[in-house]
């Protein structure tokens, strides 16, 4: 069946649109699931000293990434977000906005490393590269 040229071009536009407009939809959804769980928190955790007299020049002494639980805690010591960062440290956290202590915590449930806690204040646009430490109780 041979329609003309323009019809062609018009009935693929018209396929493309409803395509379009689920994408669009679902950029949408995505972006205020995000709104709704508030500011993110990402950062790292790091647990140190690594060797028995640290050396700050020493690259091999510096604090390592470890995988931990990372609790943000309100005044009152409710944990409000936590997140488990991965091998590499890293974690990403939905954190609503306010003062808050974080600590990290071992995965393996042990006493070491033990996390140290610090005081931080979350804002609406969150926070980017928050150092989380630990102590490995190596002395």
């Amino acid at each position: 069946m041979n329609r003309p040229k323009g019809m062609t071009t018009r009935l693929r536009i018209l396929a493309v649109l409803p395509l379009v407009a689920i994408a669009a939809l679902v950029i949408v959804l995505l972006t205020r699931r995000e709104e709704r769980l508030g500011p993110v928190v990402t950062g790292t955790v790091l647990a140190g000293p690594t060797c028995p007299v640290a050396r700050p020049d020493d690259p091999a002494c510096a604090p390592q990434p470890v995988a931990a639980r990372v609790r943000f805690e309100d005044a009152a010591g409710r944990a409000v977000a936590t997140a488990d960062s991965g091998s590499d440290g890293g974690f990403r956290a939905y954190v609503p906005p306010g003062d808050y202590t974080v600590v990290a915590e071992a995965l393996n449930g042990g006493q070491l490393p033990r996390g140290i806690p610090a005081v931080v204040t979350v804002t609406v646009a969150g926070i980017r590269g928050l150092q989380v430490e630990m102590d490995t109780g190596i002395r």
